[in-house]
């Protein structure tokens, strides 16, 4: 691939430049609009739905401004998107592969299993595979190891598995993003899984991976201020019941998710070490965390890349896990010591959504009882467990209810 001339590849830089500030800055016109609607009042559904759908629209928007004829900013970014937005876009995709372990990064489970392994995945590709990807000028790691295994056989076993993974990460992801849209928006699922697969086809279609690395930059900055916000917030205003560094918010909060089945009990030393190894494998080869160091100017670019993608990996997964982690405590002292009646209106909320089952039954106003039982309540120093759960995870309420306790457990399928 042909380098292109100094002048060129400024102008190339001035334009990126203008089409992100003009989407940076329609974001916050975007997103500041819809907090001056919820403080005037308008419908709460409304206010909740419009900023998933702008953000789809917008990323989708960014892609296809994005778009070029070129060979090099297709599959390569044209080999000048700097180390800092690189490394931030990167950060992104490695947090989006945390996701499902959420409560574990919340309950401060870091040392040994797969968070672990996949911040050493991480490591490994951000620090030593994605320069040297870079070094040697091919795209992918399959085209790395291609070239280095000239029989067939491997040559195809390699690309197959490699492509194989993707494509599952791929699925999930897309998954994890329809399963959002729905929850936030109320929108049927066939019609959020059309508009996640037309988003994604508007921003990798025209731009390519270029392209994609501008979006997963922008979408950063999204989950920055989504989750750095609040949490900067409250601790400002001394209300967050944890620390970022530590504290003994995070040894309760770990305790809550273990009581409520949502994170697992250890499996042993050498299973947990088993699950380090695979995760840190599998992360460590995975496409689109490498492909963001193909897209940077030098192999020192793509280095620094990479140190700035485990700072902001870091950064990403302590915002998350404190929100999370504020969340449930949060929760457990919302609930604790109310007797049915007097639950909060988010858990009838959810049972009416059938996500939770509030006396084995869907309920979407609190019941109403009279007498002695009125008077009867959640036992202080009792611990609640949380009115949400998965559709395969049991878990209870103690609050008493007229005849039997409240369930958090989903309603049996009929």
């Amino acid at each position: 691939m042909q380098e292109r001339s100094g002048e060129a590849a400024l102008f190339d830089r001035a334009v990126l430049d203008s089409r992100i500030a003009f989407v940076s800055a329609s974001f916050l016109l975007a997103y500041g609009f819809s907090a001056l609607l919820d403080r005037v009042g308008a419908p709460e559904r409304f206010v909740a739905a419009a900023p998933p759908w702008f953000t789809v629209v917008a990323l989708a928007a960014l892609g296809f401004l994005l778009h070029s004829m070129r060979v090099s900013f297709y599959y390569a970014g044209g080999r000048a998107i700097p180390a800092a937005y690189s490394g931030f876009a990167n950060a992104a995709v490695a947090v989006s592969l945390l996701l499902p372990f959420a409560t574990r990064l919340a309950g401060h489970s870091w040392w040994i299993g797969v968070v672990c392994g996949a911040f050493l995945g991480l490591a490994v590709t951000a620090l030593f595979l994605g320069p040297l990807l870079r070094r040697t000028g091919v795209f992918s790691l399959s085209g790395f190891l291609a070239a280095r295994f000239p029989r067939t056989l491997p040559r195809f076993g390699l690309i197959l598995a490699i492509s194989l993974s993707s494509g599952l990460l791929a699925v999930a992801g897309s998954q994890m993003a329809v399963d959002a849209l729905v929850e936030l928006t109320g929108a049927g699922r066939v019609f959020s899984a059309f508009t996640i697969a037309a988003a994604g086809l508007v921003i990798a279609g025209p731009g390519g991976l270029g392209a994609a690395v501008w979006a997963a930059a922008a979408a950063a900055g999204v989950a920055l201020l989504g989750f750095g916000w609040p949490v900067a917030a409250l601790d400002f205003q001394g209300q967050l019941p944890v620390g970022l560094f530590g504290g003994a918010g995070w040894k309760e909060a770990g305790e809550l998710f273990t009581g409520w089945k949502l994170m697992p009990d250890p499996m042993g030393i050498f299973v947990e070490i088993g699950a380090t190894i695979a995760m840190a494998l599998g992360v460590a080869t995975l496409a689109p965390v490498l492909a963001p160091a193909v897209t940077t100017e030098t192999p020192e670019s793509a280095r620094a890349s990479g140190v700035l993608t485990l700072g902001w990996s870091l950064l990403f997964g302590l915002l998350i896990a404190a929100a999370i982690a504020a969340s449930a405590l949060s929760l457990a002292a919302s609930v604790s010591g109310r007797s049915a009646e007097r639950l909060p209106a988010s858990v009838f909320a959810a049972s009416s959504r059938g996500l939770v089952a509030v006396c084995e039954a869907r309920v979407a106003t609190p019941p109403r009882r009279s007498g002695p039982a009125r008077r009867k309540a959640l036992r202080p120093g009792r611990r609640s467990r949380p009115p949400m759960c998965g559709p395969s995870t049991a878990i209870t309420f103690s609050a008493p209810c007229p005849a039997r306790p409240i369930s958090a457990r989903p309603p049996r399928a009929s």
